[in-house]
């Protein structure tokens, strides 16, 4: 009987380990998905400046 609870013990211990991999796992590809989505909003609201000859026509057509 005491081997069969030992046994019962290290079976839990290694779905912890399992799962502490898992949850490791899955921290990481948040980290990327989230550094994905910050690259992704930085080059989609980066503005350029207009050219100074466009602004002067835009200001003459006034």
């Amino acid at each position: 009987m005491l081997g069969f609870r030992q046994f019962q013990l290290s079976v839990i211990s290694y779905q912890l380990s399992v799962i502490s991999y898992q949850l490791l796992v899955i921290s990481y590809q948040l980290s990327v998905i989230s550094s994905l989505f910050t690259v992704y909003c930085l080059l989609t609201t980066e503005k350029t400046p207009t050219p100074p000859h466009l602004f002067n026509r835009i200001e003459n057509q006034r």
